[in-house]
């Protein structure tokens, strides 16, 4: 039977049973029932990828050109007319309801293309009329805005059509979104916003697949079958106070081997990757309001000073700065 409460120091509750048997009563550390994901699941879950629209745009003859030198990711969608993406080496016309993520920010412009000039009866996906072109922008979230894990999985430039036969299921959420936009219902900006995220997870999901398991380290450890249920662990309770010991217990793994196998796997101690995973998610907590206090304990500190010392050593900066900083260059949200 699976014990609710935690009976050793150094393992979490959910990895806790209490087995009877004619010796008696004898602990092992097993999986309880909880969803135990699959390896590309645990690691989308760790990356919260995020969309969130920022800018509403409105290309007219007075104003038929819009400038981003936002290095950041970000995305466009066209909800009206047509416009051209340019910059120092491409052109790509997008239409009412194509949608294009950036992954890396490169300056472009978006401009009025001579088949969506402005004029009355411009039509969106769903024929709504507008006097205009519309384009929403916004930013490519991901937890601590590191995309390594994913650097060598996904192109510089997606775009997708909303007509593309190869992707129905993604031009389903894209006509979703236009249907979502007619209808301006309250909190349509945060359902809009969910659907873009969905379109994001589906083109990382379907990334992470289709590459090889050595163009990630993580994922490769992740996928395998010994050391990918303990990262999972890893990923989905960093906060607890775990060592080599309690992490190879939980995969019933000698330490000495546990430790080797997982160096020669994922290249990095295990050590490593819990502090990087640690600091991905203060980078987000970060972003908020929540106190140093609470965010050291989320991500497994006993202090302040003690994740303190561990975010500078990372980042080479205080988390108090890396805040600051965040705060004043965040663009406005919608």
């Amino acid at each position: 039977m699976i014990i609710p409460t935690k009976l050793r120091p150094d393992m979490p509750p959910s990895y806790v049973s209490l087995s009877s048997s004619g010796m008696g009563h004898r602990m092992t550390v097993v999986p309880d029932n909880l969803i135990d994901p699959d390896p590309t699941s645990a690691l989308l879950e760790h990356l919260q990828l995020r969309c969130q629209t920022t800018h509403e745009n409105s290309l007219s003859p007075e104003a038929n050109i819009v400038e981003c030198s936002d290095l950041q990711p970000l995305f466009h969608y066209v909800v009206a007319g047509s416009c051209l993406f340019e910059d120092a080496q491409t052109t790509l016309p997008l239409e009412a309801g194509d949608l294009l993520l950036q992954f890396e920010g490169t300056p472009h412009r978006l401009q009025v293309s001579d088949k969506g000039s402005p004029g009355m009866g411009i039509a969106d996906s769903s024929g709504r009329n507008y006097d205009c072109v519309q384009v929403l922008t916004g930013r490519i979230h991901a937890a601590g805005n590191d995309w390594t894990l994913l650097q060598n999985s996904l192109p510089s430039r997606i775009v997708l059509r909303r007509d593309d036969p190869h992707r129905q299921g993604i031009s389903q959420i894209l006509q979703n979104v236009s249907e979502e936009l007619k209808d301006e219902q309250a909190g349509s900006w945060v359902i809009v916003n969910h659907l873009f995220t969905l379109v994001l997870m589906h083109l990382a999901r379907h990334a992470l697949q289709g590459n090889p398991p050595e163009l990630s380290n993580w994922l490769r450890g992740l996928r395998d079958a010994e050391l990918g249920p303990i990262m999972s662990r890893m990923l989905r309770q960093p906060e607890w106070p775990w060592t080599i010991a309690s992490l190879a217990e939980s995969g019933q793994l000698a330490r000495s081997t546990f430790a080797r196998r997982f160096r020669q796997v994922v290249g990095e101690a295990p050590m490593d990757v819990l502090t990087t995973i640690r600091m991905r998610i203060a980078c987000e907590l970060l972003q908020s309001d929540l106190g140093l206090k609470e965010l050291s304990r989320r991500v497994g500190y006993r202090s302040v000073s003690a994740f303190s010392v561990a975010f500078r050593r990372k980042y080479q900066s205080s988390p108090w700065q890396y805040r600051q900083h965040v705060q004043a260059s965040s663009l406005p949200r919608r």
